[in-house]
């Protein structure tokens, strides 16, 4: 039996798909499907059965699987163990970001850990912060950027920079939003997101106090969505700064003169209990170097 083997098995279990956990291991169908085959005739037992929905474990591949994980499991520890003694990092890890790569150093980090551990494989997912946090939970992804004023604390926060946020206002509605008359901005379609946002959840705090309500409001995830749509004038929108100057020096948009201003703390997070893993250690070092955080 082969390491390769079983993490080709475990792969089809958790993705149901033969294509999905070849592109998840960066090989070919049939590739994982020769894997599966062979573990099949070593152990003697039949691993999958094929459906409509995708690829389903039998009674006898349930019945190992748990064995199965802590096997590959502890063959990784032994390489990363291995490897730590040998002053190496191996393995992979996904980062999530949640603002433009350039803004958060994203190819200064992969040259800095390519050439400290060119061992490291490194991922980046782009997402929202609260995203990042459940996926940072369930381990789809090792760590991230995250903007969340509340409180983790099953996750290590380090913290990188404090963002300047803006209100930005299409420009065709300069007239009609004038300076701190909060009524007037409230009363104004907003561009939104589905899930927590430590941007919206600043914006709310300021509306509660004077017992406002936004107005009706198009809900995005997305970034360049969001710019796109204050661009076109579907909106208000609040935006880190550097963000929002794009917009104002296309004349597209204004920022909202206000005495209010706002701000909110970029974070690289990571669970605490994993703290001590080689990769994790070398992606923190990392960082810590690549914002000058003092520690």
């Amino acid at each position: 039996m082969e390491i390769y083997q079983v993490r080709s098995f475990l792969a089809v279990v958790e993705e149901e798909s033969v294509t999905k956990a070849a592109k998840r291991l960066y090989t070919t169908p049939p590739s994982v499907s020769a894997h599966i085959k062979a573990l099949e005739d070593e152990l003697g037992i039949k691993l999958f059965e094929r459906s409509t929905k995708g690829m389903k474990l039998t009674t006898e591949g349930s019945a190992i699987r748990d064995k199965a994980d802590r096997l590959l499991s502890a063959a990784l520890e032994i390489s990363a163990q291995a490897a730590s003694l040998r002053g190496q990092v191996l393995g992979g890890v996904e980062i999530g970001l949640n603002s433009p790569p350039s803004f958060l150093k994203a190819t200064h980090l992969a040259a800095q850990l390519r050439k400290e551990h060119p061992g490291l494989e490194l991922n980046f997912v782009s997402s929202d912060s609260q995203k990042i946090i459940d996926a940072i939970r369930t381990e789809t992804l090792d760590a991230g950027f995250i903007y969340a004023p509340i409180e983790l604390r099953d996750l290590t926060r380090i913290r990188l920079h404090r963002t300047e946020l803006c209100v930005l206002v299409p420009i065709q509605w300069k007239d009609e939003t004038p300076p701190n008359d909060w009524k007037a901005l409230a009363s104004k379609p907003w561009i939104y997101t589905h899930c927590y946002c430590a941007f919206h959840a600043q914006l709310e705090e300021q509306l509660k106090e004077r017992n406002l309500t936004l107005a009706t409001h198009v809900n995005c995830d997305s970034d360049d969505m969001r710019i796109e749509l204050i661009r076109s004038g579907m909106g208000i929108g609040i935006m880190e700064t550097f963000q929002a100057d794009k917009l104002i020096k296309e004349r597209k948009a204004i920022k909202w003169p206000s005495e209010t201003r706002f701000y909110c703390d970029l974070d690289f997070a990571y669970q605490t209990r994993r703290a001590k893993e080689p990769a994790i250690a070398a992606t923190v070092a990392a960082i810590t170097q690549l914002w000058e955080v003092k520690r």
